[in-house]
Parts: structure tokens; C-alpha cells; sequence
């Protein structure tokens, strides 16, 4: 080959190399538009420092760039929090020192509004001072402070603050400042509980006799906990899904039970859905499910109007809660059910024996009517059980409702308070009992002899007792919870509200028995004020509040007041005659509804408490 041939066959070649690519360019050069994914501190809300959220996290990602907006989403993992206890009670124990302002006079940093001080050359003290409850008990501490906000117009006067911390006060804790300002005391090692830092409280001692014409101040204390949050972590499943049967007729009803429980560490509201295939049967709401609970759903499905001959699978959904990464549990698909078409049976043929009927009809009948007079004619009080007291209210006292219970001696006011606990406690309702006329264990062997046993609701946290009978007989109390100072209303609310929380369930029942001390004891119209304060906070909270009245144990122009502010009114009467005692029932009051107000009879059975009797059929 020649040179010139040489060259032109060089030079198709690079023609043809040069035609390829610019062949591939214009097919590969369609627009691409290139975005990135950012995931650091500078451009998303995903506070942490560097690029933890890489482009390989990102699933939708792994291949090319897209326009898909990827979601990062923080979990809750806790942390360190400070909670600040102010004062709020002083009980007057010690009243050495003059106080300025109103009760508790140290909650807060307000001087010169509200503080307390001592005067020249004195000695004395002033307390106790309790703090507000943290409403905290699992949480782990870090440290707690002791914080007053004190000073002493001379040195070298002293200045005192004790600290209860449930066994004792311990060594004293001296304030030193001579000018107004906070002095902090590390407390941690004694006040190393939740249960501690709830009850503790303080006391002042101060001395002004080292040096003349100078004074003690004292304006707010505190206490200062540093503990960590817990991480919160949402999580609910489906645990079973059961119908009442896998094979029906069509139009049949099937009832399709569904247990529910909350795996996580939080108080959920979420729906449950159930499905039939893909067609919804229905949905519930559960509302405040406490963690690690069960709650059994009842749903029911009618099979009219579907395919028959089929067989149709039944599914149960919770909802999938914010944050929550565990969701294959949230679907549970439950036993198929089959519907069958409903069997139609032949017409029988009555004409071989329709001569027979008439007569045999006729017989039948009058046998029965004899049946009847001679029945009628023996006939005396049907004893009805508990239940009967639904009827009696219209399908049973509505959440919200606050209840005065009317009675006099042995009438059996307890009794009804004690069998209307165990049949809430019996629906998983939770219920506290306030004592003022026995000890809460007389309580509980008085339940436990009508087959009410109390000790495993007591065990479940969901029944409480609150003693005001113990510290009134001068007994130390052994409860959990009690009321130091019995005829204290300020102190008996302020401990009811402590224990709803403990509860931590709405819908709470609340029985004050009996109201007679404290009417006895205390101003009347205080009184009413209290029971009608304390049913408003029942209402808020859905729950209700049943207090036992004696007869004559009120003025009649406040009866009168409770019986208009009351919603639900029930008398109980008790008489005895030549040695035979009889009890009846009334519900004289029921806002809202239509109730049985005619007096209704009944006994107090052993093992089963209140019976009722229907009126007797006389001859």
C-alpha cells in the first residue's frame, strides 16, 4: 500500500471514531440535573456535628441522584433535666420567727413580699416547710440541691435550715451569707430516692444573741434535682385476633375478639381497625393504654350481604405511632372464617295430624293456666342480685358524676360504697378509698368476707386507700398513703391529688366514707365548699366522687345546698320492729336520667352483700 492510501485509510478511521462518539454523546445527552442529599448540622434539623447522614443511608439513593426528598427523622434517646421543688406547704409546727406575707411564705423569690425573719436578740424556730411532689418515681437521680435564698445582717448571729429526709434531720446545714443570696447544699446522699425527695421538708433555727440590733432573713428555699429522662420508645402490637367461629351461615353474626398490647415505655391513644379481606368491619380507639398493657377489643361483623360459599380472612391493624420502628407487629391476621349459604329446609306436612292439634293445643293451655294461678298464689320476693342496681340508675351511674350517698345508722352506706368498688375494680376502673371511719385493713376483711378481695387490685396499683382514721385514733398509720393531719381539708386534698396521680388513669373513683367526722369536727360550710371542690376535680379528671352522709349530721339549709350542686342522690333507710330489721334503697336523684325513685328493698347477704327484692305477689 501506497502512502497516500496509507493516509486516507487513517483518516476514514478517525471518521469513523469521530462519528461514534458524537453518535453516543447525542444519545446520552439528555438534561440531568444533579442533586445531593445533605444530612448535617449545617442544613437539616438533625442536631449532631459532621455527615452521619451519608448518601449511602439513604435507600432511594444508592444508585443515582433523584428528586426525592428523604425524611430523617431524630429519635427521642432522653437526657439530663432539672426540676426545681419550691415550697408549698408550712404546717405551723414552729412558729418562733414572725412570718410577712401569706402561707407558705417561702415559695418563691419575692422579698419583700413574702418571707420570714427573726428579730433582734432572739433565739427560735420556724417550720416545717414541705415541698411540691415531683410526680416522678423511676427516673434515675443524678444529684439534688438544697437551695435557700438567705442572709444575716451580722455574722456572727447563726442561721439554721434542718432537712427531713424520712428517718431523720440529720446534721444541720449553716448559712453564712451576710447579704441577700442564694447558698446551695448538696443533699444527694440523703435524699437519694423519689419517694425521699416527696416527703422531705425543713425547718429554720436562728440566733441573734452574738451581736445586737441585727436580724435573720430568710425568702425563698427550694430543692434542685438533676436526673435522667427517660427514653421514650413507641411500640404497640396486635397479639391475637380470634373469632367466635370459623364456619357460619350467611346473616349469622360473628364476634371477633382482638387483644392489644403496648410494648413501649408510654401512655398511647391509637385506633384499631379490623378487616374483613380488605373491607373494614370496624374501628376502635384506645385511649391512654398504660405501657405494657392489654386491652381485650370485641368487634362485631355481620355476615349479611357478603359472598356466600367463600372463605374470608379476618385481619386486625393498630396504628403506626409517630417514632415507632417496630411495626411488624401492628397487623395480625387472625383464622379465616367461611360463610355458608344459608341451609333452606323443606315445608312439613301438617295435614296427617292436623286433626290432632286443636285439641292437644287446648289441653296444653289449660294445663298451663293452673300451672299459673298455683304459682301466683305461692309466689313471694324474687331476690335479685347486685346488678339490679343498673336498672335502678338507668344503666348505672355515668362517668363525671359526683354521688351523695344518704343514710342512717346501719343502714349500710359502707356496704354499698365497699360492693360498688369491687364491681369498678371488677372493669378494671380505678377506685380510692378515703377512711375516716375505721382502719383501711378493716376495710379489707370486711370486702374480703363478701368474697371482694382487694389485695390484687391493691398489687396492680389501680385500688389505693387514703388513711385519715389512724392519725385521727393517734395510730402511726401503715399505709402508703395517709393524711397527717386528718382535719386538714387543705392537706386531705392536696394527698387525693397525689394519689390520682399515682393512678395515672382517667375515670377514677373516688369514696369518701364517712363524711360525719369532718362535719362534726370542722366548720359545716367548710365543708361543702371541700366535697364540692373535690367533685369538680373527679369531673375533670371523668371520674367520680361518692361521699356517705349521716341523717341530721347537716344543717338543713346546706343539705339543701348539696342536694342542688350534687348529681346523683342515693337514700338508703333501715328499721326494726320486734327484733326483724329491714333496709330499702332509693335513688331520690339522677341529673340527667330517669331513675328508680320508689323505695326498693334489700338484705345484706354474707358472701354476697347487697341483694335486692322484687315486691311480693300476694294471694
Amino acid at each position: 500500500m501506497n502512502r497516500k492510501a496509507k493516509t486516507s485509510l487513517l483518516l476514514v478511521i478517525l471518521f469513523i471514531v469521530i462519528s461514534l462518539q458524537l453518535w453516543l454523546s447525542c444519545v446520552h445527552a439528555s438534561p440531568v440535573i444533579v442533586e445531593y442529599d445533605y444530612g448535617d448540622n449545617n442544613t437539616s434539623d438533625v442536631d449532631v456535628s459532621g455527615d452521619n447522614c451519608a448518601h449511602s443511608k439513604f435507600t432511594c439513593q444508592q444508585y443515582r441522584p433523584d428528586g426525592i426528598y428523604d425524611t430523617v427523622i431524630e429519635a427521642d434517646t432522653g437526657g439530663n433535666v432539672t426540676l426545681d421543688l419550691y415550697v408549698d406547704i408550712f404546717d405551723n409546727t414552729r412558729t418562733g420567727w414572725t412570718r410577712h406575707g401569706t402561707d407558705p411564705y417561702l415559695d418563691a423569690q419575692d422579698y419583700p413580699t413574702e418571707y420570714v425573719w427573726m428579730g433582734l436578740d432572739r433565739t427560735g424556730s420556724i417550720g416545717d416547710f414541705g415541698f411540691q411532689n415531683s410526680s416522678k418515681s423511676s427516673e434515675t437521680i443524678n444529684s439534688v440541691t438544697l437551695g435557700v435564698y438567705a442572709w444575716k445582717e451580722n455574722s456572727q448571729d447563726t442561721l439554721w435550715v434542718h432537712l427531713w429526709d424520712n428517718s431523720s434531720w440529720g446534721n444541720a446545714h449553716n448559712v453564712t451569707r451576710t447579704s441577700a443570696g442564694w447558698t446551695e447544699f448538696d443533699v444527694t446522699s440523703r435524699l437519694d430516692t423519689w419517694a425521699k425527695i416527696d416527703i422531705a421538708k425543713i425547718y429554720l433555727n436562728g440566733d441573734t444573741t452574738q451581736a445586737e440590733n441585727y436580724r435573720l432573713f430568710v425568702d425563698c428555699t427550694m430543692l434542685r434535682i438533676n436526673y435522667a429522662r427517660a427514653y421514650v420508645r413507641h411500640d404497640v402490637s396486635i397479639v391475637s385476633v380470634t373469632p367466635s367461629a370459623t364456619e357460619v351461615d350467611i346473616g349469622q353474626v360473628v364476634n371477633v375478639t382482638v387483644i392489644v398490647k403496648n410494648e413501649g415505655n408510654a401512655t398511647e391513644t391509637f385506633n384499631v381497625t379490623l378487616y374483613c379481606d380488605n373491607n373494614i368491619i370496624g374501628i376502635q380507639r384506645l385511649t391512654d393504654l398504660a405501657s405494657n398493657a392489654n386491652q381485650t377489643l370485641t368487634f362485631i361483623w355481620d355476615t349479611t350481604g357478603v359472598t356466600p360459599d367463600n372463605s374470608y380472612t379476618i385481619k386486625a391493624e393498630a396504628d403506626v405511632l409517630l417514632e415507632e420502628t417496630d411495626i411488624d407487629d401492628n397487623a395480625y391476621i387472625g383464622d379465616a372464617v367461611a360463610v355458608k349459604s344459608q341451609f333452606v329446609p323443606t315445608p312439613f306436612d301438617w295435614s296427617p295430624i292436623l286433626p290432632y292439634v286443636l285439641p292437644i293445643i287446648l289441653g296444653f293451655l289449660s294445663f298451663l293456666g293452673v300451672g299459673i294461678v298455683w304459682k301466683k298464689r305461692r309466689t313471694g320476693p324474687t331476690p335479685l342480685d347486685f346488678d339490679y342496681f343498673d336498672e335502678m340508675t338507668a344503666g348505672g351511674i355515668p362517668d363525671g358524676y359526683s354521688v351523695m350517698i344518704i343514710g342512717g345508722e346501719s343502714s349500710g352506706k359502707s356496704i354499698l360504697c365497699q360492693q360498688l368498688v369491687h364491681t369498678y375494680l371488677s372493669k378494671e376502673n380505678p377506685c380510692i378509698y378515703v377512711t375516716y371511719d375505721c382502719f383501711p385493713d378493716e376495710v379489707r376483711k370486711n370486702m374480703k368476707s363478701f368474697n371482694w378481695e382487694a389485695s390484687p387490685h391493691e398489687q396492680k396499683g389501680i385500688f389505693k386507700f387514703i388513711d385519715c382514721y389512724s392519725p385521727a385514733a393517734d395510730v402511726t398509720s401503715e399505709e402508703e398513703n395517709f393524711v397527717e393531719f386528718p382535719f386538714s381539708l387543705s392537706e386531705l386534698g392536696i394527698v387525693m391529688s397525689e394519689v390520682m396521680d399515682q393512678v395515672k388513669r382517667k375515670s377514677t373513683k373516688i369514696f369518701l366514707d364517712s363524711t360525719a367526722p369532718i362535719f362534726t369536727r370542722l366548720e359545716p360550710s367548710t365543708v361543702v365548699e371541700f366535697l364540692q371542690d373535690r367533685s369538680a376535680k373527679a369531673k375533670g379528671n371523668n371520674g367520680n366522687f361518692f361521699y356517705t352522709v349521716g341523717k341530721g349530721t347537716i344543717p338543713p339549709g346546706l343539705m339543701r345546698r348539696l342536694k342542688e350542686i350534687v348529681d346523683c342522690i342515693i337514700e338508703l333507710d333501715f328499721e326494726e320492729e320486734n327484733g326483724i330489721t329491714s333496709r330499702k334503697m332509693r335513688i331520690r336523684k339522677l341529673r340527667g336520667r330517669r331513675s328508680v325513685n320508689t323505695w326498693m328493698p334489700f338484705n345484706i347477704k354474707s358472701g354476697k352483700g347487697i341483694v335486692f327484692f322484687s315486691p311480693t305477689i300476694h294471694k
